[in-house]
């Protein structure tokens, strides 16, 4: 079965915001809240995404490094319902992205390596009219998160604490037509 499989390389890829401030990449993957009442959010961003349009989907697994985990942060994981994402360039993009109907929750609240199943959302994502071999975006929220250290860190995008992204797939036989 064809695999697509790829480690964001790019720091402007893995992209975070909070009140009034952003950070891409070098400041990693931030959600939940911090020591204050600050919720923080983060997109990740996988750039020409090969899988074509209505695949049958065997398996899809967003893998991340948790570098730090504090409390218990309450987050859901999305996907940009868009045909081809784009990294949004602010806050107020990144807060209004359409989300997918299909959503996890990551339940994290011990470091070390995760493997997130995406399946759902990757289906909803290719099976969009308009998807057509593009950009595909995760959105990982903070969903309630208490008050206080309730969060988790994935460091950097581009070293020891990559994101990857790894869908196997299948593309429908043709049609055989016998006369």
């Amino acid at each position: 079965m064809p695999t697509f499989s790829q480690t964001i390389t790019s720091a402007a890829n893995a992209f975070h915001w909070w009140l009034s401030n952003t950070n891409f990449g070098s400041d990693g993957t931030y959600v939940g809240k911090n020591s204050t009442t600050w919720a923080q959010d983060s997109s990740l961003l996988f750039t020409s995404v090969t899988v074509p349009k209505g695949a049958s989907i065997s398996s899809a697994t967003l893998t991340i490094v948790v570098a730090e985990s504090y409390g218990t942060p309450v987050s859901i994981l999305y996907g940009n319902d868009v045909d081809s994402a784009t990294a949004p360039t602010s806050k107020a993009e990144g807060a209004a992205l359409t989300l997918t109907t299909a959503s996890i929750d990551p339940s994290i609240t011990t470091t070390g390596t995760k493997n997130l199943n995406v399946k759902n959302i990757v289906e909803e994502i290719i099976t969009r009219a308009g998807w057509n071999k593009g950009n595909m975006q995760f959105v990982i929220k903070d969903n309630g998160s208490s008050s206080g250290a309730a969060n988790y860190y994935c460091s950097d995008a581009i070293a020891t604490y990559a994101r990857t992204l790894t869908i196997v797939y299948s593309i429908g036989r043709p049609q055989i037509l016998w006369f």
